[in-house]
């Protein structure tokens, strides 16, 4: 049984990269640390997004073959298509606005890559 989803929630999570703590040893966490795990999640969302938008445009064509001469299986299927490029726009409109404020948020961001957080 593969460990996909395991995966993909363990690479969330961050490391935190602050001074020690005196009795546990563990390390404190920064601001930089919560803001690599806003961007992990931002991540992994993206990709669940994309994968839905290609399951609604397969549907969607799905529905058009099937239509045969049902135009109301015709409109369904091109509904369910035009509301997944409209979806797409959405979520990659949210992807630039959404890793632009965690760029500016991050303390030693720069500017060169925009989409990676350097701390």
């Amino acid at each position: 049984m593969g460990g996909g989803l395991y995966n993909q929630l363990a690479a969330i999570m961050v490391q935190c990269s602050g001074p020690a703590l005196l009795l546990g040893g563990e390390r404190q966490c920064t601001l930089c640390d919560f803001i690599r795990l806003l961007d992990n999640i931002k991540n992994i969302a993206f990709q669940m997004l994309s994968v839905v938008v290609m399951i609604m445009i397969l549907y969607g064509a799905y529905r058009i073959m099937m239509s045969g001469a049902d135009p109301g299986g015709y409109e369904t299927g091109k509904k369910a298509i035009t509301n997944a490029f409209i979806g797409l726009a959405i979520v990659l409109t949210s992807f630039i606005i959404v890793s632009t404020l965690l760029r500016i948020l991050a303390p030693d961001g720069g500017i060169i890559p925009w989409n990676q957080i350097q701390c």
